[in-house]
């Protein structure tokens, strides 16, 4: 519990500070290689909060959700006020599908059927960069880590 003053002053919410990071690189099927450094998160806190409250996310950066088991997913945009790409990736870490985010939406995008991780990515990015259904994601999490 905190006083009245604290209260006052407290602030509407608080900035998400951006977690380590880890490489994650796209295979299109024209053989172009684009890497990332996302954060991986696997705990149900963090994955509830994911990219929530944050103004800003630099165009080479992601969040990777790495779920225990293989599922159809959903995700909402609550409190998160980047527009997103949101890549859903299967266990043999082909995208299955791209669905985009708008800020602040209560309305589900989900996934085309059960996949095993998720990746939010700037707005934009897949059409930009040319990626989609069948592109390989490559990290550890997949099995198949990143080559340099």
């Amino acid at each position: 519990m905190g006083s009245k003053e604290e209260v006052k002053t407290a602030p509407a919410y608080t900035e998400a500070v951006p977690g380590p990071t880890e490489k994650l690189s796209i295979m299109t099927a024209a053989g172009k290689r684009h890497d990332f450094n996302v954060e991986v998160v696997s705990e149900r806190e963090t994955m509830m909060q994911g990219l929530m409250f944050r103004s800003s996310m630099p165009a080479d950066h992601g969040m990777l959700f790495a779920f225990p088991s293989e599922g159809e997913r959903g995700f909402w945009m609550k409190n998160t006020y980047i527009p997103l790409d949101i890549v859903f990736i299967g266990a043999d870490g082909k995208i299955q599908n791209i669905g985009y985010g708008k800020p602040e939406s209560l309305e589900t995008v989900r996934s085309t059927g059960p996949v095993l991780h998720v990746l939010e990515l700037n707005a934009g990015t897949a059409e930009k960069l040319g990626f989609g259904p069948g592109d390989v994601v490559n990290h550890g999490a997949f099995g198949n880590p990143l080559e340099e």
